[in-house]
């Protein structure tokens, strides 16, 4: 597996935010897509998460978090866990988050981004 692109932050000073965005330009120019492969895929990630929930609303309905913690008999605090470690795929309404137990995953890698 490849290591995760490192991505600037906030935090950086700006030179070194300029450094690192030249060197990703610089290895993009050569042709080495590798650097943006991590980019890629967690926004295709993102954009699959969204469908198969729609999918599971459409086919199953879905549930608010106290319904769906009744349901698996687990606490609403360990569901915001998993929304958080991305184990759990949620649709957010109006600031409200609805999923249900077909969009608890399980072995899934850590996640940079929220679903």
């Amino acid at each position: 597996m490849a290591a995760k692109p490192s991505t600037p932050t906030d935090e950086a000073p700006p030179d070194a935010l300029l450094a690192e965005r030249m060197a990703l330009g610089e290895r993009l120019a050569r042709g080495d897509i590798e650097p943006m492969r991590g980019l890629l895929l967690e926004g295709l990630l993102s954009r699959l998460d969204r469908l198969i929930v729609l999918a599971v609303k459409e086919r199953e309905g879905l549930m608010t978090l106290p319904e769906l913690a009744e349901r698996l008999g687990v606490r609403e605090p360990a569901l915001r866990k998993r929304i958080e470690r991305g184990t759990l795929l949620t649709l957010k309404v109006k600031g409200r988050a609805y999923s249900h137990p077909a969009l608890a995953l399980s072995g899934r890698p850590k996640r940079g981004g929220e679903a």
